[in-house]
């Protein structure tokens, strides 16, 4: 994958009560991404940017929001 497109796929995080929450107890992070970001294309871009082992990308259903566990 392209380096430029890893850079344009999180497009910032998610700021809530229940993400912060999820955080802290089990090491669980929420970004807003690239609406047509693959589950692949997000780990990846979590591993360049933070440079951590992404263990598994869950995505939800609403629109720009996916989840992912570290």
């Amino acid at each position: 994958m392209n380096q430029e497109r890893l850079m344009n796929v999180l497009l910032g995080p998610i700021i809530s009560e229940k993400a912060a929450m999820a955080a802290d107890s089990s090491a669980r992070y929420a970004f807003r991404v690239a609406p047509n970001a693959t589950k692949r294309e997000i780990g990846r871009a979590v591993e360049t940017l933070f440079e951590v082992k992404v263990d598994r990308v869950q995505v939800r259903g609403e629109a720009l929001r996916r989840h992912l566990r570290l």
